[in-house]
Parts: C-alpha cells; sequence; structure tokens
C-alpha cells in the first residue's frame, strides 16, 4: 500500500462550507462548483496514482492541511452545512476593502522605506496623525471656540428671553406644564439662531473626535492580518502575509506576529490610557452632570484594552501605544498659544466656568419666581 496521507479542509463556496476528511494518496486536487442542482454546492475530486509529501496545498486560496494517516480513500464523506452568521460577519470584516488598503499601504510604506518593521510602525502612527489627527483637532478647537461665543450669548441673553416667557404666559394663560413646555421653546428657538448664526453644532465636535475610530480599527486590523493572526483565524488557519515581522522587532519583542511574552506593553498601553483619561478629566468644564459615568466608563475601557492587548499581537499594540503617544503630543501641542495664533485659533480672555443649559435656565426661571 502506498504512503497515505490525511488531509482536513475547510472551503467556502458563498455561504456555504464543506467539511472534508479525506483518506489516501494526494496527488492533485480540483475545486468544481455545480450549479446545476441549485443549491451552489462545490465537491473536491482526488486522484490517487502518485504520492505526496506532508505539507499545504493550495486550491486557488485556500490552504490544504495534509497529515500523514493511513486509511482507505473510500472514507471520504464531504459534509455541507451553512457558515453561520459570526463566521461570514468576521470574514467581511478582515477582508473589506478598508483592511485591504491599509495593508496595501503599509506593505508599500515597508518596501519603500526598506527599514524594521518596528521603524515602520512608528513612521505610520506619526503619518495618520499629522495628516488626519491633526487638522481636525484644529477645527474641533475652532468650533469649540464658536461654541463658547455661543454659550456667552446665551448667558447674556437671559433677562430677555425671561422677559418674553412671561409675557407670553401672562397673554395666554397657560398652565404649569404648558409654561414649561413654553420655556424650552424659547430656549432652544435662541439656541437655533446663534448656531445657524456662528455655523457651529455640538455634534461637530463629536462627529470630529469620533471619525478617526474607523481609520484606528483598519490599521490594527491590517497589522493582525500581515502577521498571520487574523480575525478570520478563529475558524480556519491564517498565512503571516509579511514574514518579516516575526523577526524585525526590538528589545525585549524581536517578533513582532505574537503577543508580548512579558506583558510589558500592554501595562504601557494601560498607563498611557489612564493618564490620558485624568488629563481629560481635570481639563473638563465644571458643573458637568455627564462628568461621572463618563469618567468611569473611560476608565473601564482603558483598563479593558489592557487586557485585550495581552492577547493580541506585539505590532497592535505597538502601534496603538505610538498612536496614543502622537495625539497626546498633537492635543498639548495645539493648546500653546503660539500653536492657536498660527492656526488663528481666538484665545479667550477669561475661562468659562459653565455651560449654559435648559436646566440651569429653568431653574433660574425657578428662584426668580420665588
Amino acid at each position: 500500500m502506498n504512503r497515505s496521507c490525511r488531509m482536513f479542509c475547510h472551503l467556502r463556496v458563498g455561504v456555504y462550507k464543506i467539511n472534508c476528511r479525506s483518506f489516501g494518496v494526494i496527488s492533485q486536487a480540483s475545486l468544481d462548483s455545480n450549479r446545476n442542482n441549485g443549491h451552489g454546492f462545490a465537491f473536491l475530486h482526488i486522484q490517487q496514482n502518485q504520492t505526496s509529501k506532508r505539507g499545504i496545498h493550495m486550491v486557488g486560496k485556500t490552504p490544504l492541511f495534509l497529515i500523514n494517516n493511513k486509511t482507505n480513500l473510500s472514507n471520504l464523506k464531504p459534509q455541507i452545512r451553512r457558515a453561520s452568521f459570526m463566521e461570514n460577519y468576521i470574514e467581511i470584516v478582515s477582508n473589506n476593502a478598508v483592511v485591504k488598503g491599509c495593508e496595501d499601504c503599509l506593505l508599500y510604506l515597508h518596501n519603500l522605506t526598506g527599514l524594521p518593521w518596528w521603524i515602520d510602525i512608528v513612521l505610520t502612527a506619526c503619518i495618520l496623525n499629522l495628516t488626519f489627527r491633526l487638522p481636525l483637532t484644529i477645527c474641533t478647537m475652532k468650533q469649540k471656540v464658536k461654541l463658547r461665543t455661543v454659550y456667552e450669548k446665551l448667558m447674556s441673553s437671559m433677562p430677555q428671553m425671561t422677559k418674553k416667557y412671561k409675557m407670553e404666559v401672562f397673554k395666554k394663560k397657560l398652565g404649569l406644564l404648558e409654561a414649561k413646555k413654553l420655556m424650552v421653546n424659547i430656549y432652544q428657538e435662541k439656541e437655533r439662531e446663534l448656531f445657524i448664526e456662528h455655523n457651529c453644532h455640538p455634534r461637530k465636535v463629536t462627529v470630529a473626535e469620533l471619525s478617526t475610530i474607523p481609520l484606528l480599527l483598519g490599521v490594527s486590523i491590517a497589522f493582525r492580518n500581515l502577521s498571520g493572526n487574523s480575525v478570520s483565524s478563529l475558524f480556519s488557519a491564517s498565512i503571516a502575509k509579511s514574514p518579516e515581522l516575526m523577526t524585525e522587532g526590538i528589545l525585549w519583542f524581536p517578533n513582532l506576529a505574537i503577543p508580548d511574552p512579558y506583558f510589558i506593553l500592554p501595562m504601557l498601553l494601560g498607563v498611557q490610557s489612564l493618564r490620558r483619561d485624568y488629563v481629560l478629566r481635570s481639563t473638563a468644564p465644571k458643573g458637568n452632570n455627564t462628568s461621572v459615568w463618563i469618567k468611569y466608563f473611560m476608565t473601564g475601557c482603558s483598563v479593558l484594552f489592557m487586557f485585550i492587548a495581552t492577547v493580541c499581537p506585539t505590532c497592535m499594540v505597538l502601534y496603538w501605544i505610538c498612536n496614543g503617544f502622537f495625539s497626546n503630543m498633537i492635543r498639548l501641542g495645539c493648546n500653546l498659544p503660539q500653536v492657536k495664533k498660527f492656526f488663528k485659533v481666538d484665545i479667550p480672555l477669561q475661562p468659562l466656568k459653565t455651560n449654559p443649559s435648559i436646566a440651569r435656565y429653568v431653574k433660574a426661571l425657578n428662584e426668580r419666581k420665588k
């Protein structure tokens, strides 16, 4: 009997996945799709006339993993099952156009510079922050200055709004509930007019701060795919697209394709995130009711990311640390008066103690009634 091999393969056709266990000598494998049965099933045809060594054979882009065994080829029993929702979702996440574009850009930068991967990771974080985060930070600062002007005008127009409210209540003889609705409408109408006049809105600040998250996720998943630890490898084996990541590290992490064996980088990431959260909380305006739950939420996210980083490839964690470092440097640098003057950002003469809100407006009116 000739030397035989055992093959276990996962083949995807549409939304179906075929699990084949075949025993025998493999010389040639071809994948055909039978479209006449209306199901779109795929079948694997194996010829048994030559020997094959242990290793990995490819059918298109699908790897077939061969392990030595001695059994008859008649035991071939393909099992067809529908791919689960999680498998399809993870396949879409790890192989979408954004991730593919990030992979191509990272490989192009690495081939262009010819430097080790750890330097290219630092350069990638620096380039992305200067290209995307710096302009967004400047736009956010200008929006905040405009919002400050709107809030100051709202505070100064409080007596006029109060007078208008009292006149409307007296003329229409409104009840308590209707008077509160009128109060809210007067405030929101004035606020809307000022937003249109100064071309600003709080949502623009939020959108500008959250717009970098898709890019961060795309680059992170691209690094994971390049290291061979792709998201889709949870269900099937994956091969590193850039084997240089295994040898172009530095210091205690020469292999960038595996997690940090000493957990030093995840700890640095956690400390960096906690320090950033502390700085953001210390610079937030006083009297903000949402600052309490935001503080605990951000602290919990920082601790969670620290534990997630312990199982991620070192290249991903190193990119996160570099990205956070350059982000903090840009945030601190943009607060300098010289930088604000260069980018034509108005510097307020006096800090705004509290931001006006409809709750404070209602409270002020109730106190005046008493």
